[in-house]
């Protein structure tokens, strides 16, 4: 795909966006993630091993076609670009602009209109990926009402549906534990989580509260006990999502293998220190995160490369 139909795209997309109720918007905490965000994370996580890739809350599909742009510019092929995404509108139009690539190198793209937490979904469309990489919607609890209940037992009844021994314990566990102060963020990562494969890699755009919400522990605790952290970037500038009201990281975990997890945290003697990367304002530039920092063609591949 040359630049200018990219660019194109990316355009559309933003038009699109706009058109966008806001009270919908905001009941659904639908921050999309744009141009700049998707590409520097999708370059993150952007490896020679990475066939298939999910986005289970996709949008408008900014994350997906970061991914496809990354991997064609580092120089190889995806075979599979998957995405759900609950409204019907949305979908639509992100399943018109990834089909877009039908034409070049990617060979399966398949949208859905679902519910990712409906475990009807995943019925037909189970698997585990290469990798997994969303931006959650934000909701906070107050706004989640009844929805609160069936979003837990949906993800338990997809790790039961998904994963075998420790795995399905530990997610099971921790999904019917995790907090009812929790925004929608907490079930988003854990269920964003579960269909990493072994040695899989998750990127995810998370809120900062993360690292410090008591609410948050489940993430915490998971990212130890299933994954090893490689890379975390954190927003200086806050200005990455101007509607937000908190800042945001982007986090780069790689899947332990089902045997690593079985081991409880209280045994490890080995762990792993990644990368924790702060990116202020100045580092930025106005089609960047990190074009200011890295300036000219590419600069996330340069800043990747360091």
């Amino acid at each position: 795909m040359c630049d200018d139909e990219d660019m194109g795209l990316h355009v559309e997309s933003r038009e699109f966006e706009k058109s966008l109720p806001l009270d919908s918007r905001k009941s659904l905490g639908q921050f999309f993630t744009g141009t700049k965000v998707s590409t520097l994370l999708a370059y993150l996580a952007c490896r020679g091993n990475v066939k298939s890739v999910l986005d289970p809350m996709a949008g408008t599909g900014d994350l997906l076609h970061a991914t496809y742009h990354a991997s064609v510019h580092l120089g190889f092929p995806i075979r599979q670009l998957h995405a759900i995404e609950i409204d019907p509108n949305i979908a639509l139009f992100c399943r018109r602009r990834l089909t877009r690539f039908g034409q070049f190198r990617v060979p399966t793209v398949r949208v859905l209109n679902a519910d990712a937490f409906d475990p009807t979904t995943h019925r037909t469309n189970g698997a585990e990926y290469d990798l997994v990489i969303s931006n959650p919607p934000y909701v906070r609890y107050q706004s989640l009402k009844d929805r609160s209940e069936s979003v837990r037992s949906g993800i338990v009844r997809i790790a039961s549906q998904q994963l075998r021994g420790a795995s399905r314990d530990i997610w099971m566990n921790l999904a019917r534990s995790y907090s009812g102060l929790a925004d929608l963020s907490i079930p988003s990562f854990l269920l964003s989580a579960l269909f990493v494969r072994p040695g899989g890699l998750l990127a995810l755009v998370l809120p900062a509260t993360w690292r410090t919400r008591k609410y948050a522990s489940v993430v915490r605790y998971l990212l130890i006990r299933a994954f090893r952290v490689e890379v975390v970037v954190e927003d200086l500038s806050g200005g990455w999502f101007t509607d937000a009201l908190v800042g945001t990281h982007l986090i780069v975990a790689r899947r332990l293998s089902n045997v690593a997890v079985e081991t409880p945290v209280s045994l490890r003697t080995a762990w792993y220190n990644g990368i924790w990367l702060k990116i202020s304002a100045r580092a930025q530039s106005d089609a960047s995160c990190i074009g200011g920092a890295f300036p000219g063609e590419s600069p996330e591949m340069k800043f990747v490369s360091q």
